[in-house]
């Protein structure tokens, strides 16, 4: 049975909050000043991992929903009408307003209000866990303000309840929301360090603790906070030795990249060699960011031609369904321009037109061979 408190709601609410900010050793005070468009996109990376553990799996119906029809996506508003618990067309709605969101207003508002039903009635849903269940403030700012009051009204029934702390901080540790306001940010790394005390062997929670602390790490488009980097690589470390199919890859490759900027070189070297160990070869983003990290600490260590051929190595990883949507990072490639090595960035951009826009790329290859440095722009980051 779920545990009530004698409090009335809304003092209920604001105790459950007092409670969890200022006290858990999670929190950590991070400068946070707006959210450029590339914050959004390493959320979007990084916490779109697999739902292990979780019963259902929206992702397929998510898909779906991303090729659907204006006409079939009015059908299927009409069937959610009269069937509003129907869970296929719901998750399909979503799909299909969540990749016009950033650019229509209608689609944001009404993808705000199908995934805050979710968030009223289904608040375990794995859905509400990824970026497509994520309400974002300035899409609707009183509508974000209700899913955040919801969220802390299902804690108060469930403190301990894994699931709902990890949804919860899904949304309210999002780079939008403690942006707005940096206690949504201190908020959600108390939930995550909650659920991290309720189940100390699971490396989810300090994974997903570092990397909120690694989003308020990048100070800049080329900056990178070297303390909260290090903040960062304990808890990415932690969940890295904790292991596990889906988390353990994930924080492998976050802990080579947050040794790097905490100027942890011996640290990061380690992480990515063990990221090309036989084990993990069929991790593919794994693969590709340790050849990075190893092309970047040997550019360090003065050697461009072994940056270059790890450049080169990263370029011919196969390509996962997030670096043929997004593209490959360009972090490296960038470095060794301005170490004058042309060439091998060129070819670096021909492996990665295998998999990826070959317009992009082609506007980026001509402007190196004009001599100039690209604006790699969000591919710095992804």
């Amino acid at each position: 049975m779920a545990r009530r408190s004698a409090f009335p709601g809304s003092m209920r609410r604001h105790v459950l909050v007092q409670r969890l900010i200022p006290t858990h050793p999670a929190t950590v005070t991070t400068p946070v000043t707006g959210v450029p468009h590339w914050w959004a996109a390493c959320l979007v990376l990084l916490l779109s991992f697999p739902l292990g553990g979780q019963s259902r799996d929206p992702e397929e119906s998510v898909r779906a929903g991303a090729r659907l029809t204006a006409a079939e996506a009015e059908a299927l508003e009409e069937r959610l009408r009269d069937i509003p618990d129907d869970e296929a067309a719901r998750l399909e709605l979503i799909g299909y307003h969540s990749g016009r969101r950033y650019s229509d207003q209608e689609s944001a508002q009404r993808s705000s209000e199908l995934v805050l039903w979710m968030i009223e009635h289904d608040p375990h849903h794995p859905l509400l866990a990824t970026p497509y269940g994520v309400l974002q403030p300035h899409h609707s700012p009183l509508m974000f303000d209700r899913a955040k009051e919801r969220w802390l009204e299902h804690l108060e029934q469930e403190p301990d309840d894994v699931v709902l702390l990890g949804n919860a901080a899904a949304m309210i540790g999002n780079p939008a929301a403690f942006a707005q306001d940096s206690a949504n940010r201190d908020l959600a790394l108390s939930l995550l360090g909650r659920a991290q005390e309720i189940a100390p062997t699971s490396a989810e929670w300090p994974f997903k603790i570092g990397h909120i602390i690694w989003l308020g790490a990048a100070r800049g488009s080329s900056d990178v906070s070297p303390v909260f980097a290090a903040q960062a690589l304990s808890h990415f470390a932690r969940a890295y030795r904790l292991g596990g199919t889906t988390y353990g890859p994930l924080a492998l490759k976050s802990a080579m990249e947050a040794a790097f900027a905490a100027g942890e070189l011996a640290d990061a070297r380690a992480y990515a060699e063990d990221a090309l160990s036989a084990h993990l070869l069929t991790r593919r983003h794994v693969e590709h960011w340790a050849n990075l990290v190893l092309g970047r600490i040997a550019l360090v260590d003065g050697d461009p031609a072994t940056a270059g051929e790890y450049l080169l190595a990263a370029g011919r990883v196969a390509a996962t369904p997030a670096m043929s949507t997004f593209g490959p990072n360009m972090r490296l490639a960038q470095e060794l321009l301005q170490h004058g090595e042309r060439d091998v960035v060129l070819e670096y951009f021909e492996l990665c037109a295998r998999f990826w826009k070959r317009d992009r790329l082609d506007e980026w290859a001509s402007a190196v061979r004009e001599g100039r440095v690209p604006d790699f722009d969000a591919n710095l980051w992804y």
